[in-house]
């Protein structure tokens, strides 16, 4: 995401190449989803630049508007209130994580029984 003004602002989706010369805003690196961005980014060029952090989206959003960077973060509704531009970023497809979270407890249909099995077994 970044302002609306800024030059990768024109482009529906971009390389990690394209960041480059920008300043990165992300998540926090004590968090998993921190963690797994920053090492994702430097894995792939140790010369990206990550400037600023944060716990959320809503944090990440006001440092983007306010210091003109480009924030790294999950799309999801709560950037709908910012004027911001969301642009796909090119990724590996390996560098996304799923969890899956249940009451083992709950009596699930056969159907979520054989979904979670076959996800323990990767």
């Amino acid at each position: 995401m970044t302002r609306k003004d800024h030059p990768l602002a024109q482009y529906p989706r971009v390389l990690l190449t394209d960041l480059l010369p920008y300043h990165l805003i992300t998540y926090f690196p004590q968090t998993s989803i921190g963690k797994k961005i920053t090492s994702t980014l430097l894995n792939y060029n140790s010369n990206l630049s990550i400037a600023g952090e944060g716990n959320d989206e809503l944090s990440l959003a006001t440092q983007v508007l306010a210091n003109d960077g480009v924030g790294i973060v999950v799309n999801n509704h709560f950037l709908d209130s910012f004027d911001i531009a969301k642009i796909k970023i090119n990724l590996p497809k390996n560098t996304r994580t799923v969890f899956l979270a249940y009451n083992p407890k709950v009596k699930m249909s056969q159907s979520i029984q054989l979904l979670i099995n076959l996800l323990r077994k990767k």
